[in-house]
């Protein structure tokens, strides 16, 4: 460490879940974690020694095997994140997905997915972000 230098001391905690059920599978995560900024009474940014932000996410999944060759999953999220930083807020993100793959042929694979992720935070726009995706895949054996 230097006499400018900042750091972050960092705890917490994460549990995570997952249970198989026949052609179905689950999975279940949640967590907390905890940041205090560490800074010398010689930095530029001294006053800002102590101050702790707060994170907290939960994540859960569903999938299954539809027949021998393809699979579905769905997956949302959910993210709080307190900002102890002075005049800075919090900010919430909150999204869900989808996938679909299908084996076509021997090594070769299709597969297509789509999300929807959004964000808030006091002060600025919120916003909500789509995206989709296909694709095919190859592999050797």
């Amino acid at each position: 460490s230097n006499a400018t230098g900042a750091q972050f001391r960092s705890r917490g905690i994460q549990g995570i879940s997952t249970t198989p059920a026949g052609a179905w599978s689950y999975g279940f995560s949640a967590g907390y974690d905890r940041r205090r900024l560490l800074v010398p009474a010689l930095s530029n940014i001294a006053e800002l020694n102590g101050v702790v932000d707060e994170n907290y996410y939960l994540f859960a999944s569903v999938g299954r095997q539809i027949g021998r060759d393809a699979d579905l999953s769905l997956s949302g999220f959910y993210n709080y994140y307190d900002n102890g930083s002075p005049g800075a807020s919090d900010v919430q993100s909150l999204g869900v997905s989808a996938a679909y793959s299908q084996r076509l042929w021997r090594g070769l694979t299709g597969s297509a997915a789509a999300s929807l992720t959004s964000f808030d935070q006091d002060g600025f726009n919120s916003q909500l972000i789509g995206s989709a995706l296909f694709g095919l895949r190859y592999s050797f054996r």
